[in-house]
């Protein structure tokens, strides 16, 4: 093959399906080819849209929280969220006073690990 004229692809696909997108291109590439799982995506017409407004991970935790319906929300419920998505677990309180500042969480109650956030409903 021939390294004259290089060409770089990016595709996106089904988790289900990686091995064998992998399987196909193996002989045709130069490289290894980057996979990087995708967090804030779906497929909606044959394009890749995001799931969440601007995809912080802010607006991404709001989401979180509407879809699971939760009434109160801990520190630890937003760390488990951070590092569900690949997210420093550090910045969980960083992510809660966010979600505090746009109206979704009201202003925390409690000290330590027992510290409440309450949602507001929408």
């Amino acid at each position: 093959m021939t390294t004259e004229k290089i060409s770089r692809v990016t595709v996106f696909c089904d988790d289900r399906r990686v091995g064998l997108v992998l399987r196909v291109v193996a002989g045709l590439v130069i490289g290894n080819p980057e996979v990087v799982p995708v967090i804030n995506a779906e497929a909606k017409n044959g394009a890749v849209q995001a799931t969440t407004g601007n995809g912080t991970a802010a607006t991404m935790f709001a989401a979180y929280i509407r879809k699971h319906k939760m009434a109160v929300v801990r520190t630890a419920d937003a760390r488990d969220f951070l590092q569900s998505i690949g997210r420093s677990p550090q910045s969980a309180t960083y992510v809660l006073g966010r979600c505090r500042d746009d109206g979704v969480l009201r202003a925390p109650t409690g000290r330590g690990p027992q510290t409440t956030y309450k949602v507001v409903a929408k």
